[in-house]
């Protein structure tokens, strides 16, 4: 039973990918894409540990602390980067990343559209690897954000009820396309957001090195009367070893839109476990604003670093916004009870409303978030 639910899903995931890589005249690449699932080396691993909404891999290096399918997945497949790591002629016994043709960068985010089709289907960018380094969560997107766990002056305004329709708001994809554009892929993802009458834009911008320039556009409906929101951003999961802070804005304390004067400008190094403030009551904390660059990295200095074309505003915690989160009204826990997340929760915003619960969007909003990944490792 696992064995033809497997063999479904792959040949589903080669016919999507397939169909892309004709439409932009890749005909050999979309004919010879991942052949080598359906050799007996990598296909009784995906028939063992199949569950259907990841990949089987995964539950193998879970298990193993390896995949023996992705080790021969790896060297037989170009659109993958690791395919294209060598010695490096700088030093003994270094590696590095080769230059990827641009066609197997093509094909590789084809792949990955594909595998989000497959397990995901809702466009979000769900994986993001470097040299074998998983960087996001397992079973982790970046994903649209407009809220925060309420404060204690949110709380007195009500606003835990008033903002309540951006807390979940509905996104529908209805579009997924993709182009080269000036040697990179583009990306480009629509959505619908019925609950507010307005839509949202995803663009992401690939080059060949592995940086990525990811932008959210939201365009509210004028007719529609919708309340305010508390931010304007994202967010994502990075494995919890990810777990030190090197950033170039305001600190070292948090500090807010409103809040923030005493916040000195400056380079910063924490670490997650500092950013949380255990206020009596569990409520939203840790944000640093005017961020120039914000990279987290792990024990070796390996990681990511966030960039964008104007000074934002970000967070990581040990702690989701759920969890820190009493819904409409207070539960009067404290933080220590707060149960702490085995990942670093990332949060990127445009904006943010100050602490004061003071209105920063006016009578209509729309927002525009752009910003980089850059790979530090």
């Amino acid at each position: 039973m696992k064995a033809f639910a497997h063999f479904c899903t792959i040949t589903k995931h080669k016919k999507l990918v397939l169909k892309e890589c004709f439409r932009v005249g890749l005909y050999k690449q979309g004919l010879l894409h991942d052949m080598s699932k359906y050799s007996w080396t990598e296909f009784r691993v995906g028939c063992r540990y199949y569950q259907g909404t990841r990949s089987p891999n995964n539950a193998e290096r879970e298990e193993k602390g390896y995949s023996s399918a992705w080790l021969h997945h790896k060297g037989r497949n170009k659109h993958h980067y690791e395919y294209w790591i060598d010695y490096s002629l700088e030093g003994p016994n270094l590696l590095a990343g080769m230059k990827m043709p641009v066609r197997y960068v093509v094909e590789m985010f084809l792949d990955r559209i594909a595998a989000s089709k497959v397990y995901l289907g809702d466009g979000y960018l769900c994986r993001y690897d470097v040299n074998g380094m998983q960087m996001m969560e397992e079973g982790s997107e970046l994903t649209p954000n407009f809220w925060r766990a309420p404060t204690d002056n949110d709380f007195g305004a009500g606003l835990q009820r008033k903002y309540a329709v951006w807390k979940n708001p509905t996104l529908k994809l209805t579009s997924l396309k993709h182009a080269i554009e000036n040697d990179q892929a583009v990306i480009r993802a629509e959505y619908d957001m019925k609950s507010i009458g307005g839509k949202l834009f995803l663009t992401y911008i690939v080059n060949n090195k592995g940086a990525m320039k990811v932008t959210q556009k939201m365009v509210a409906d004028k007719s529609k009367k919708v309340s305010e929101m508390f931010r304007f951003g994202m967010q994502m999961r990075m494995p919890a070893n990810f777990n030190e802070i090197e950033y170039y804005g305001r600190g070292p304390i948090e500090n807010y839109a409103d809040r923030n004067n005493a916040a000195k400008l400056g380079k910063y190094r924490q670490t997650v476990e500092e950013q949380f403030y255990p206020y009596i009551r569990p409520q939203e904390t840790g944000t640093k604003t005017d961020i120039r660059w914000w990279r987290l990295l792990n024990i070796s200095g390996n990681g990511l670093q966030f960039v964008s074309e104007a000074p934002f505003s970000a967070s990581a915690l040990n702690y989701t916004i759920e969890s820190l989160d009493d819904g409409e009204g207070k539960d009067q826990r404290h933080s220590p009870e707060v149960e702490k997340a085995n990942f670093t929760n990332f949060c990127i915003d445009k904006a943010q409303t100050g602490l004061a619960c003071v209105n920063s969007w006016g009578t209509q909003y729309v927002g525009i978030l752009t910003f980089a990944l850059i790979v530090d490792a």
